[in-house]
């Protein structure tokens, strides 16, 4: 099918268009979803799960 010197090219243009592939595709995401272009901060913990209460002493 092919020669043996010519696996390596193939198998280098294949990579390389796979590259520009993901990259095309990324950049075609962050522009029409604006939301995925920067990963979400994390979410504070509630006031409630802050709080260390006491043990209780009347047991």
């Amino acid at each position: 099918m092919f020669g043996a010197k010519k696996i390596p090219d193939a198998a280098r243009g294949v990579g390389q268009s796979m590259r520009i592939l993901k990259a095309e595709l990324a950049a075609d995401d962050r522009s029409t979803n604006p939301a995925h272009a920067t990963p979400p901060s994390p979410t504070p913990p509630h006031h409630d799960q802050l709080t260390v209460k006491p043990p209780r002493e009347d047991v």
